[in-house]
């Protein structure tokens, strides 16, 4: 039996959910610092996931997850969506379904 995940490790593990994680990238040092490096391919395949993401920004620290959840369900994103923290004023939007917006360029 696993040991019980930690609140963070909790988040980022469904956060991240359905994402493939592989080895990609080559390591190695560059000015002094180690660096990975991507091809176009694996970059690609890095972003696919977030595709559709947004990122929200709170100057004064973000609502609670239930508040901000519930902005979006009133918006008809009912499970179309995950919320995840970046930071203490950021937020991560990965919209599950992409959205067609009429009247835009």
């Amino acid at each position: 039996m696993e040991p019980p995940l930690k609140a963070d490790q909790s988040a980022k593990k469904a956060f991240f959910e359905g994402v493939d994680s592989k080895v990609i990238g080559t390591s190695a040092v560059y000015n002094g610092r180690k660096t990975i490096f991507l091809s176009k391919e694996e970059d690609d395949y890095m972003a696919a996931p977030f595709q559709y993401s947004l990122v929200g920004k709170f100057s004064h620290g973000y609502p609670t997850m239930t508040r901000l959840r519930a902005k979006f369900a009133a918006l008809g994103l009912n499970k179309g969506f995950k919320i995840g923290v970046l930071d203490h004023k950021h937020v991560c939007i990965r919209l599950l379904i992409r959205m067609i917006t009429q009247g835009y360029g």
